[in-house]
């Protein structure tokens, strides 16, 4: 029996290694200017003078990275990421 769990370990942590998140980001998150769109909620970021970004867990480096794909260059950011793991490159 603990092979089968190694084998459903195995094939869990490849699915999420194979899951491009950033790209997800980029799905969910839409940009048309100063314009940001997700779920349906429209976002003048006009209206603040700076974005603040806290990413927490596994996937907060790959959604950092998504995020900034969609915002850099004509928005910037700043924020805090606490993950287990460090960025691969920075952000």
């Amino acid at each position: 029996m603990l092979e089968l769990k190694q084998i459903a370990r195995q094939i869990f942590h490849q699915t999420l290694a194979a899951i491009d998140i950033p790209t997800a980001m980029q799905r969910k998150l839409q940009r048309d200017k100063t314009q940001l769109f997700f779920d349906g909620i429209r976002v003048d970021l006009r209206d603040f003078q700076r974005l603040r970004l806290v990413a927490i867990g596994k996937a907060a480096h790959a959604m950092v990275e998504g995020l900034a794909q969609t915002l850099v260059p004509y928005v910037g950011f700043e924020g805090v990421v606490s993950a287990p793991t460090a960025a691969r490159k920075p952000t």
